[in-house]
């Protein structure tokens, strides 16, 4: 049992994510009635890079190596299995794409993949053939082959993690604005209609937290404006002139899903160049 202590310490991780997973979306959808969020992304995408598809015909190969006797079974195995069914898993609940923060696990098990290949198929042959230095040299060349390769890509995790860094600026700042737009406008005896959309703050206190008269959500799915807070809590409303619209990270779901933006003029955008972090004003 002694050969298998790493094996069943990594094991017993999986009761560990299972919790969080309840405790971080589950209970929090129960508690709130509502859907867990992006429930309807659910086999939705399926988008592999090169990582990931390294990482698959690597277990097709180990599998086929140890069906047939020729490997044993190892730690990196029980790795790649717990990576492959968080990819299942993560591929059910909101869909797979080699770009996105969360297929990081999977990723990091497909590096451990090459190393592995690396070090058990071309490492062995470089050596018969030229001293460490050139190995060496042939390795760092690889690699940098590989990631100028990845690089290219249409969308990668370098530029994925970049958009996800701006974007949390920009909710940051966004709020902050709107903050001071609805307390002005409060100040100066307006009336305060605050509507917004789906989107990661669609539950938020932070929202709940701004100066409005009625703070108005507009659904997506069923294309009706509903008071959340503040006067008339409840009721269905119709946007009118004065209306602030924020756009914290909705994006271009609202004109896909009926919001008419020629009828507002924008107060403030984070970056011209994207459909984001936007607030506008009902003419």
């Amino acid at each position: 049992m002694e050969a298998y202590t790493l094996d069943f310490a990594i094991f017993s991780l999986a009761p560990f994510f299972l919790a969080s997973f309840a405790l971080l979306s589950a209970l929090p959808s129960l508690a709130a009635d509502v859907p867990r969020y992006d429930a309807h992304l659910g086999f939705s995408v399926l988008a592999l890079d090169i990582r990931l598809i390294i990482f698959l015909g690597f277990i097709a190969t180990r599998c086929w190596l140890i069906g047939r006797k020729q490997a044993n079974v190892n730690a990196l195995d029980g790795f790649n299995l717990a990576a492959l069914a968080y990819g299942f898993a993560l591929y059910a609940l909101v869909g797979l794409e080699g770009s996105n923060y969360m297929s990081l696990p999977i990723q990091f098990a497909a590096v451990l993949d090459i190393l592995m290949i690396w070090e058990s198929l071309i490492a062995p042959k470089l050596k018969h053939r030229m001293n460490s230095r050139q190995a060496q040299a042939v390795a760092l060349g690889t690699t940098l082959l590989l990631l100028n390769i990845e690089d290219r890509q249409a969308a990668t995790f370098r530029q994925r993690a970049q958009l996800i860094s701006w974007k949390q600026r920009s909710w940051r700042t966004t709020l902050n604005e709107a903050r001071s737009i609805t307390t002005r406008a409060k100040e100066n005896g307006e009336t305060v209609n605050l509507i917004y959309s789906k989107g990661w703050f669609k539950h938020s206190d932070q929202m709940k937290a701004l100066t409005y008269d009625r703070l108005v959500y507009y659904d997506i799915d069923t294309r009706r404006y509903i008071i959340k807070a503040g006067i008339g809590k409840g009721e269905f409303y119709t946007p009118q002139e004065g209306d602030f619209l924020v756009d914290i990270d909705t994006g271009k779901k609202l004109t896909k899903y009926g919001i008419d933006l020629s009828n507002y003029d924008v107060l403030y955008q984070e970056d011209p160049g994207r459909d984001y972090a936007r607030i506008f004003r009902h003419r």
